[in-house]
């Protein structure tokens, strides 16, 4: 088989599909901002314990759009076992950084949240 084609964010979203996260950490968690970008939107569709962990190793990235979009991902997927790092993350942002401080709190409303 030649494997699968299509765009970088397809072939992440298959990959997620079928639970290859080695691959999907290998091939994309320390690639650009914008791939790892969408490798959060691809895991935001597995709430597997595995998703969740890739979408944390995106979270410690510097840039912050990516920080906003692993955010993004687990409002959607992460459970009460991601609060206590996103506690943290929320003492380490600086107090000017009010986007990045409004999404985590947003993360926490939303998981805390969730039935």
């Amino acid at each position: 088989m030649f494997g699968f084609g299509g765009s970088t964010e397809e072939k992440m979203e298959h990959l997620v599909q079928k639970k290859e996260w080695d691959k999907l950490k290998k091939k994309y968690l320390y690639s650009d901002a914008n791939t790892r970008i969408s490798l959060a939107k691809a895991c935001s569709e597995d709430n597997s314990d595995e998703s969740v962990n890739i979408v944390l190793a995106i979270l410690e990235g510097d840039e912050e759009d990516v920080k906003l979009a692993a955010l993004s991902a687990l409002g959607k997927i992460g459970t009460d076992h991601v609060t206590s790092t996103l506690q943290l993350l929320l003492a380490k942002v600086p107090s000017e950084n009010s986007k990045l401080h409004d999404a985590v709190l947003d993360t926490l409303h939303q998981i805390r949240n969730k039935k």
